[in-house]
This record gives C-alpha cells, structure tokens and sequence, in this order.
C-alpha cells in the first residue's frame, strides 16, 4: 500500500457512521453512543486546511480525536471570493452556485451549533500574492527595501474583510444562534516545498510563495520568510478586527502559537501533527464549550 493509499484507507475509517473515536476508545457502546450524540452537530466550508487529499487534516483531526459529526463542504485550493460570492463559471460562462449557497442549505437543515470556517490562505499564496509585490528592479521597490505593494495589500485586506462579514450575515439570516469559528493561518515556511517532490527538482501541487518572490527578484527565501510573516500577521490582525466587530457569535482562533517551523510538510500545508495541533486549539477554544 502507498503512502497515499493508506491515507486514503484512514481517512475512510475516519469517516465511518460506526467510527469510535480515540478520546472513547475502551468504553461501553451504550456510553461511546451517549457521548457522540451530545456533540454539538458542526458544518464546515473551506480550503485545503479542512480538506487535503494527501494527509490527515484539520476536519480529519477532530473526527479522529473527538467524533464530531461534520457536514462538509470543503474543497482544496478555494478562495474567499469563490466560496462566499461564486467566481467559478462553466464554459458557457454561466456562474456555479458559491460554497456560501450550499452551506446556507446545510444550516437550514442540520440546525448546527456550529459553522467551522478555514478561508484566505489561497488568498495569500500563488498567484494572488504575485499581485503583492513589488519587483525588485522596480523604482517603486527602492532597491528591494519597499518589497510590498502597500496599497494593493491593504484593498485586498479590506476585500476579504468584507467577504467574512458577507459570510456570516447570510449565516446568520438563515440561524441567528449559529457559533461561527474561523481560523487563521500560521507561519509558513518559504523553501519551495511542494506536496509532491521529485529528483532533479520536479515539483507537483505548489509550491506557492517562494515562486512569487523569486519571479519578482527576491531568491532568498530566509529573507522573504519574515516577509511572509508579516502578511500573515495582517490577515491574522484583520481576523481578530473582524471577530471583534461581528462580537460574541464569531470566534477567531489563533494557529500561530501551535505550528512551528517544524510542523510543515509544505509551503502551505502543516504535517499531520501540525494539523492535530490545529484541530486541538478549534476544540479546546470553541468546540469543547458547547
């Protein structure tokens, strides 16, 4: 069995109706029954934070760990634009429904206490954080010292701003009482790490950041780390705005203290401990509570 196969093979164990979860392992059937049915029913949408193909993600996690029933509706490399406004059109150029349509449905029918949302990492990253930056033999950079465009950054700061807030209104129009909660992204690590790498320098799926810097100059990646440092401080910064004026129904939970340098399999992605690390800070700060 591969490697991919057998996080395939977990993942269809995790997500088994019968799956007992490790947190009840060795208890009696009629207490793992009780237990379950006391979670609160949660419904998720977002990127690959909550739906990575190739290891044990957050969604995975807290299935493994605590058996949450999850409706999902998650989907590797989506956007906050997609999800909540519906960017994706077919070759007619007719508009797909958006992620916000769907989980507006499963609000409606599940009745969940809470929504679990992971957005704006894919805002941040590829082709995106191309349009951030200035190159480096541009007047605008001073010789590399200005390498952020600052006016293109703090607009596409105030857009995703206005796309979580767009988010949990239409929520919250279909349930009043719904939790939201919203994670934000830790640290990354720049080095051109893809999910997939091979000899001779093939890369698969990524990387993502340390290709736009080096196409606007910058090859370095230990210097554009704290560079990408600073960027995923802002979109942190504007999560824990955000939270603050939507108040006490949306729930902003901080990564950065659980991921470390060491906990990346790739520019974008956490290892499975990484992931577990996630999972556990959305459970102990949020979910546990209800």
């Amino acid at each position: 069995m591969t490697p991919l196969e057998e996080v395939q093979r977990i993942k269809a164990e995790l997500w088994a109706e019968d799956y007992v979860p490790e947190s009840l392992a060795g208890q009696s059937k009629s207490k793992v029954k009780a237990t379950l049915n006391s979670l609160p029913v949660i419904v998720a949408e977002g990127d690959s934070w909550f739906d990575y193909p190739v290891g044990i993600d957050v969604l995975d996690q807290l299935r493994r760990l605590w058996g949450y029933r999850i409706h999902k509706f998650s989907e590797a490399g989506d956007t906050l634009g997609n999800m909540i406004y519906g960017t994706t059109i077919r070759r007619n150029f007719e508009r797909e429904a958006s992620g916000l349509y769907f989980v507006k449905q499963a609000v409606a029918k599940y009745s969940p206490k809470i929504v679990l949302f992971s957005g704006g990492g894919n805002d941040v990253a590829g082709d995106e954080l191309m349009s951030y930056l200035n190159h480096i033999f541009s007047p605008a950079s001073k010789s590399g010292k200005q390498w952020l465009r600052e006016d293109v950054w703090n607009s596409a700061l105030n857009q995703m701003g206005f796309a979580i807030e767009v988010f949990a209104k239409e929520i919250w129009g279909v349930n009043k009482s719904v939790q939201i909660a919203m994670h934000g992204y830790a640290n990354p690590v720049p080095d051109g790490r893809a999910v997939l790498n091979f000899p001779l320098g093939y890369k698969f799926f990524g990387p993502w950041i340390r290709p736009a810097f080096a196409r606007n100059g910058y090859t370095d990646w230990r210097k554009t780390q704290p560079w990408v440092g600073r960027l995923l401080r802002d979109y942190n910064d504007l999560l824990a705005a955000t939270s603050k004026k939507l108040g006490s129904r949306f729930h902003y939970v901080d990564t950065r203290p659980v991921v470390g340098d060491y906990d990346w399999a790739n520019e974008l992605h956490p290892t499975n401990k990484g992931f577990e690390a996630v999972a556990a800070k959305i459970h102990n700060q949020v979910l546990s509570k209800f």
